[in-house]
């Protein structure tokens, strides 16, 4: 019995790359609420990290990727969210790592201050 060998090439079709995005949901005077959503078809993709940086300096990070509530922040200050995702498409690039950001400015938190009224009287 002879054995025949055949030389095939396979070619797949590449993955699309996933995209994210972070939008604002809700904010006050100390907190930010934001969604996440993503476009991934192939299913390539996956949130690694949501978090809030002042600046550079990191304040915390959230264990939920769908919704987040950041808390206890300033008031009349500005914040970025930062979400970061990775992906394989397997293309023989590896995993790729990619962030998406957003600015959030928080609301002016307005104290009363003792106000006094001083006259009472009806008006005519």
């Amino acid at each position: 019995m002879q054995e025949t060998f055949y030389d095939l090439t396979v070619k797949t079709y590449p993955k699309t790359e996933p995209t994210y995005k972070v939008t604002e949901q809700d904010k006050t005077h100390d907190t930010i609420t934001v969604n996440t959503s993503e476009t991934d078809p192939d299913g390539v993709g996956s949130i690694t990290d949501l978090s809030i940086y002042l600046g550079d300096e990191l304040i915390a990070s959230s264990e939920t990727f769908d919704t987040a509530l950041f808390a206890q922040l300033q008031g009349n200050t500005t914040y970025t969210i930062v979400l970061t995702y990775a992906y394989d498409l397997n293309n023989g690039e590896g995993v790729i790592q990619k962030t998406v950001s957003i600015n959030v400015l928080t609301k002016v938190h307005f104290l009363p201050i003792g106000a006094e009224i001083s006259n009472t009287s009806a008006v005519s």
